[in-house]
């Protein structure tokens, strides 16, 4: 904008300013995580993420709709994003019902323009609880101490499910129910440690992959488990000379002796020491790295249960 005086003897004075004028809307993008929640309290998918992002700092309010009822609202002031959590409750603390909701934004720039989006999100408690017990379990060495673990589901209304398990990459070892007609009720099935061959898994962690789908949409629980002897953790990874590896596990069975652990560094001899027992029934050894001796390392765990077989486990480092 620019303006021009002049006086009687002609002089002219001039004076402009440079005025911003932004001639479209903001543009507000929402995201939803998941996309189907379950609000029970059995401490998984009990909550959703809701966030909205904006190119401009706008002022407005995100709010919760069932159809034309208003759940919940947030207000806001200059703000470019916003992360909300929502437990599946309205204003006034109670749980809402099952149902497909719209989570809706609508913000308004400094000069005026205004931008409203929505997305959906369902609240589905078809699947009541997912649960494995015994976890972990070790079915490998076929005896009878912790042979198998039964996975428990409760469904509070009929649905079409599909149950497999799945290994550390993802891949499916067993599949248990492939888009089978269930009613509402209680459901258990139990797991001997084998694939579909019916071979026994490699020991590790596994997980009980369930799909529910109703007239509400699909909804997806995992649970996961371990098939190993011993639940291990390592100080680090990725370890270098002079460094200290301390391994902290845990025995599945109950053991009638110490277990002993070696560490085998590339091209070196294996180092054996005998672990020490803790006051809270988990096991701890140390090893000093060797210099030396770079890449992949193995650390394998022995020791004899209370039956008096011989139960193993390992783990990988890497060296550098």
């Amino acid at each position: 904008i620019k303006l021009a005086v002049s006086d009687p003897a002609g002089n002219v004075a001039a004076r402009g300013w440079n005025v911003t004028v932004r001639s479209r809307n903001p543009a507000i993008t929402e995201s939803v995580a998941p996309l189907s929640f379950s609000p029970d309290g059995d401490g998984a998918y009990d909550r959703v993420a809701l966030r909205w992002s904006s190119d401009i700092a706008v002022v407005g309010a995100a709010k919760v709709t069932h159809g034309t009822t208003l759940v919940r609202s947030w207000t806001f002031t200059s703000r470019t994003s916003q992360g909300i959590t929502w437990d599946g409750r309205d204003a006034s603390g109670r749980m809402v019902a099952d149902g497909r909701y719209s989570f809706t934004t609508t913000g308004t720039d400094a000069f005026g323009n205004r931008t409203t989006v929505s997305a959906f999100v369902t609240v589905d408690r078809t699947i009541g609880f997912l649960r494995w017990s015994p976890t972990p379990f070790y079915p490998q060495d076929g005896d009878s101490l912790l042979p198998s673990s039964a996975l428990t589901l409760r469904l509070t209304r009929g649905a079409t499910l599909s149950l497999r398990i799945l290994d550390g990459n993802g891949a499916v070892v067993r599949t248990v129910w492939n888009n089978a007609s269930k009613s509402a009720g209680a459901y258990k099935w139990t797991w001997n440690g084998k694939n579909g061959a019916g071979a026994y898994v490699p020991a590790g962690r596994y997980v009980a992959e369930l799909r529910a789908t109703t007239s509400l949409g699909t909804t997806v629980l995992r649970r996961a488990i371990y098939a190993t002897a011993f639940t291990m953790t390592a100080s680090s990874s990725a370890l270098h000379a002079g460094q200290t590896l301390t391994l902290t596990f845990r025995s599945v069975e109950r053991l009638s002796t110490r277990p002993t652990v070696t560490f085998t560094q590339s091209g070196k001899a294996g180092v054996t020491k005998t672990a020490s027992l803790l006051s809270n029934g988990s096991y701890r050894v140390s090893f000093v790295v060797a210099s030396g001796g770079t890449g992949p390392a193995t650390i394998a765990i022995s020791a004899k249960d209370s039956l008096g077989h011989t139960n193993r486990g390992s783990m990988t480092v890497s060296v550098s």
